[in-house]
């Protein structure tokens, strides 16, 4: 019997590529294709079995079990690799392919296998209608331990939908079914309540279990692509130096996982129906994004990727494949309409309306890709070389690339413009990880580029170590770190690499667009007036300039000390100083300050970008004096401060001999009264 639409899509996708393609280690011609697709089975088959034990482990299985069933499955990947090919191809495993199974082995383990977080509302809402029969939640966060999650009226409740239950719900219907037969056969430490560790498992490790199935699939992509060699090295790199490895393990239990494996399916079925002219491949595309709609309403927006290719022509009927493609959007939403009117009723969508984090959108594309704040390249800089890859697609396929850069572009629009576009406490953009298989084949590209371009890469990292030289030479002949015959250590060498880095743009900040110095000087250093972790408290204080920011200005003498107070005095008819501002307000200025003779009244003139801010009368004594600074002329980077008196010792002393100084200052305080 031929296979069904459906079996054929799954078949073009998981089939082998050509010998060519992905021959494993050939170790000669005798041993039969048998034996080694046999070895694959039983691998395929040891790792189910890993999987199912790192579960029972977590119920209270030994550990040592968990780790023989690993071995095993590693041992039976290996020999499938190294046992002779003959005159048969492996179905799957190969010597790339094999890193990434191990890799997957070795990191089950680490798979933390507890809900947290948003995962408890996503497993309540999976837990209450399998076990439960309801979605009545109070019982089942009080049987997660936790406290309930209200809704603004006080009433117990739900905000998520369905896609990531759906997601875990078949391993978790599995153990539960599991663990039920093991109580009914007597074994009376088992609970098949639904809230065990083992339970909560079966959850978290499916996330990492499929996500690791979704990087297989990339993978394939990828060697049809480009060749085993990029393909191997954009999945690793995809997997390990993006938030994608955080979220697979340390953070299972979150919808980023799910988003991702989602959304590959949504990329892969995309790609594999604009190259067929069956309209009925549209089918999967559908319910793949049907899906990753589900997991996260945000992720809708990858649907361009289908929508914007059959309207600009495709090789099928417009109206079948839009009519295909909707079938299971449709289904799906109607799914959970039926499940918010049960969770919430008739006004489901103030409901949801209320936890939304658009109500008043701002956007913030710069800082969202740049900040030091979770800044989507400064947090993840292989992104930097994942999304211009997506303009260097084959001609062939260059409209795929050209709409995957506006799925990009669309999601940093969308996600910069959220109350907290830095994702909270998130590592790295998680909010971006649907867009892996997006990043996955661009990185690709760019790898295969890279490939036929082979200065490029090469004099990009002897640029970055012409640099680093330049500035260790400063950093050495200043003694900055040590003297010239000590040791200075790497991690110390890193820092101060940043330092001068930042010095530099410090430096370069008038010549700097302004929002461009402060995504610098904010990764680079980040020492701000009032802000962030290293924030001079509001106060600049003249005593030193030794500061990591360079405060004092011209018109100043070298700090004094008398008893315990510490100031400088003034010289010439003015004097400026410099502060760092990352969110301009306004603020209170208060000025520590006395005149420094007293032949002559003396007032000063407080500027601050060239503008005044009011002028005060001095006194010889030491006093507080309080000026209103509003935001209007506080800019966002470098702001100049600047002290105009109206009348010095040179003035009015005749041949003065002494230190010209019209004022002394102890310090100048910012007390911030709006952020604007």
């Amino acid at each position: 019997m031929p296979p069904g639409p459906f079996a054929a899509t799954v078949l073009h996708v998981t089939s082998p590529v050509p010998a060519s393609e992905s021959a494993g280690l050939d170790l000669g011609r005798a041993g039969g294709p048998g034996v080694r697709r046999g070895l694959e089975t039983l691998f395929f088959t040891l790792a189910a079995l890993a999987w199912g034990t790192r579960i029972a482990v977590e119920g209270g299985a030994p550990a040592w079990t968990l780790n023989a069933a690993i071995g095993l499955a590693g041992t039976a990947a290996a020999a499938a690799v190294v046992f002779p090919r003959g005159s048969g191809v492996p179905r799957w495993l190969d010597g790339p392919r094999l890193v990434i199974a191990l890799l997957a082995l070795y990191c089950l383990p680490q798979v933390y296998g507890r809900l947290g977080g948003d995962g408890i509302q996503y497993y309540a809402l999976l837990r209450s209608p399998l076990i439960d029969g309801d979605f009545d939640f109070a019982n089942d966060y009080a049987g997660l331990g936790v406290k309930a999650f209200v809704s603004h009226e006080g009433v117990t409740t739900n905000r998520y939908p369905l896609g990531v239950p759906l997601f875990w719900l078949p391993t978790v219907a599995l153990t539960h079914v599991a663990l039920r037969g093991a109580s009914l056969l007597g074994f009376r430490s088992v609970v098949a309540d639904g809230f065990s560790p083992a339970y909560q498992a079966a959850a978290t490790t499916t996330t990492f279990v499929l996500g690791v199935v979704a990087l297989g699939l990339l993978e394939r992509e990828l060697r049809r692509r480009h060749g085993r060699a990029v393909a191997l090295l954009a999945v690793l790199a995809v997997w390990l130096a993006t938030p994608l490895d955080f979220y697979l393990t340390a953070n299972p239990f979150m919808s980023h996982g799910a988003s991702m494996v989602g959304a590959t399916l949504l990329v892969l079925t995309w790609l594999h129906a604009r190259r067929s002219r069956a309209p009925e491949t549209w089918v999967f595309v559908g319910l793949a994004g049907a899906f990753t709609s589900l997991v996260r309403a945000q992720d809708t927006l990858l649907f361009i990727l289908p929508l914007a290719d059959i309207a600009l022509g495709v090789p099928v009927a417009r109206r079948a494949a839009l009519f295909r493609l909707s079938i299971w959007p449709a289904i799906l939403a109607i799914l959970q309409l039926l499940a918010f009117l049960k969770i919430h009723g008739t006004g489901f969508v103030a409901a949801l309306l209320g936890y939304a984090l658009l109500d008043h959108p701002s956007p913030h594309p710069l800082e969202f890709l740049f900040a030091a704040r979770h800044g989507f390249f400064t947090w993840t800089p292989l992104y930097l070389l994942a999304v211009p890859g997506l303009l260097l697609f084959p001609r062939g396929d260059r409209r795929a690339g050209l709409l995957s850069m506006l799925a990009f572009l669309t999601a940093v629009g969308l996600n910069s413009s959220m109350a907290d576009w830095w994702g909270s406490d998130s590592f790295g953009q998680r909010r971006m990880l649907s867009l892996t298989p997006l990043f996955a084949l661009g990185l690709g590209a760019t790898l295969a580029w890279a490939r036929r371009h082979p200065m490029a890469f090469p004099s990009a990292a002897l640029a970055a170590l012409a640099l680093w030289n330049i500035q260790f030479s400063y950093i050495y002949n200043s003694e900055w770190l040590a003297r010239k015959d000590q040791a200075v250590s790497l991690g110390q060498l890193a820092a101060a690499q940043s330092d001068v880095a930042a010095r530099d743009v410090v430096r370069l900040a008038d010549a700097l667009p302004r929002t461009l110095f402060v995504l610098l000087y904010d990764n680079l250093k980040g020492l701000w007036l009032d802000e962030g972790p290293l924030s001079l408290g509001g106060v600049l204080t003249l005593n030193d300039n030794s500061l990591d920011f360079p405060v004092v200005g011209r018109g100043w003498s070298r700090p004094i000390k008398e008893g315990d107070t510490e100031f400088r005095y003034s010289k010439g008819r003015d004097s400026s100083l410099r502060f760092p501002v990352m969110t301009p307000g306004d603020f209170d200025v208060t000025l520590t300050i006395k005149a420094a003779f007293d032949a002559a009244p003396v007032a000063v003139r407080v500027e601050v970008g060239g503008q005044s801010i009011g002028e005060v009368a001095l006194q010889t004594e030491w006093r507080d004096v309080s000026l209103f600074l509003p935001a209007h002329l506080v800019l966002p980077g470098v702001n100049d401060l600047t002290l105009r008196y109206s009348t010095t010792p040179a003035d009015v002393v005749p041949d003065l001999a002494g230190r010209n100084a019209a004022v002394a200052v102890k310090s100048i305080r910012f007390a911030r009264r709006s952020v604007r």
